[in-house]
């Protein structure tokens, strides 16, 4: 199963079907804008639906705000070099000048972790409609 797009410069295209494509399948959405020597590995939760993002909000205040964090974090360090910076959001997340050897393992990282949440969400959902 395919967990990223690859993208070239401003590909506005390519980035416009994919995101269609995960939000038909309800997957994460996961990219690599590839430049010559870097990366940007970018994740954001615009492809799942709002009731997403209220129950990641629940989910990650009531576990103090840590929920999710230390987990990028540390993926950061992991993908990271003396170039590198982040952007982090509660629902998205941006690698920049990640080295493109490291940028598709980065990438199926962040759409494995997101995936997770994810299931979680939908199993939380399946569980208060049998309720």
């Amino acid at each position: 199963m395919k967990k990223f797009e690859i993208i070239k410069g401003n590909d506005v295209d390519d980035a416009n079907e994919w995101f269609e494509k995960c939000k038909k399948e309800m997957i994460p959405y996961v990219i690599i804008n590839k430049k010559r020597k870097y990366a940007q590995v970018y994740f954001d939760h615009i492809s799942i639906s709002p009731e997403f993002d209220q129950y990641f909000r629940d989910v990650y205040e009531a576990n103090n705000n840590y929920y999710y964090a230390e987990e990028i974090v540390d993926l950061y360090n992991k993908y990271s070099n003396k170039k590198s910076s982040a952007r982090l959001g509660n629902l998205y997340t941006s690698f920049y000048n990640i080295e493109i050897s490291k940028a598709e393992e980065l990438a199926v990282k962040l759409y494995d972790l997101n995936a997770r949440r994810i299931k979680q969400f939908l199993d939380y959902k399946a569980s208060l409609e049998t309720q």
